[in-house]
């Protein structure tokens, strides 16, 4: 077979097959932005607030103004984080189900294969670990790490859209995980009860999705010609 021959049978192969560059892309440059923009609002905040409390002449309005400065000045980027780096977290989990999805989505409108649904009292995990394994035959997780790390994302996300983050709505191993600092500096914090994600955990849970996902994405595309034979 010519090499041109051999370039058109790949091609056709893969034509219609997921690229995995666009959604984590967009992911990764939306953490470093909202980083960004965290640190710029907070120390924004402090110097407003230094600025004009001096300039205050009432001693309860300047009291409360002082307050006001205490909180962002003894709590650092922790003070925004409930709010917004959880959310963070629930977009990186929903970027890994679109993206696994539409891999699926792949073989079943190019192989034949049986359309993916979530299993009755299961979750998303395990039901696209097993529809893999039935249709493709292969698992989704490369290491045990991944889908560990995957498994406590969705227990975050979970906990953050029906919990309000409150650390007692965690399976006891990852409340465990979060006490302890088990990750250093990459550790999710405790405020009131509630857990509070940061740029670091973020980072880490991302990169750890996306690996797994790249992972993913390569093994299923091997499949397409695995079939061949």
């Amino acid at each position: 077979m010519e090499f041109e021959d051999i370039f058109d049978h790949v091609m056709e192969k893969m034509d219609g097959f997921p690229s995995i560059d666009y959604r984590f892309k967009t992911m990764r440059d939306y953490i470093n932005e909202i980083e960004e923009f965290l640190e710029f609002t907070h120390a924004q905040k402090i110097q407003r607030l230094k600025a004009k409390i001096p300039t205050i002449e009432d001693p309860v309005e300047k009291g409360e103004m002082e307050g006001e400065l205490a909180q962002p000045e003894e709590d650092g980027l922790e003070y925004l984080s409930h709010t917004i780096w959880g959310g963070v977290l629930v977009s990186i989990f929903a970027t890994y189900e679109s993206s696994i999805q539409e891999i699926f989505k792949f073989f079943e409108t190019k192989k034949g294969k049986i359309k993916f649904k979530k299993e009755p009292r299961k979750s998303f995990i395990e039901s696209v670990e097993n529809h893999s394994k039935k249709n493709l035959n292969i698992g989704i997780f490369q290491s045990r790490a991944d889908k560990l790390l995957l498994n406590d994302l969705s227990q975050l996300r979970n906990s953050y859209v029906h919990n309000g983050c409150e650390i007692n709505s965690l399976p006891n191993r990852l409340q465990e995980v979060i006490i302890q600092r088990r990750y250093g500096e990459y550790s999710l914090g405790i405020t009131d009860n509630k857990w509070v994600a940061n740029a670091s955990n973020a980072k880490l849970y991302f990169k750890y999705i996306y690996d797994s996902f790249e992972s993913y994405s390569r093994r299923s595309c091997r499949v397409i010609f695995d079939q061949e034979n």
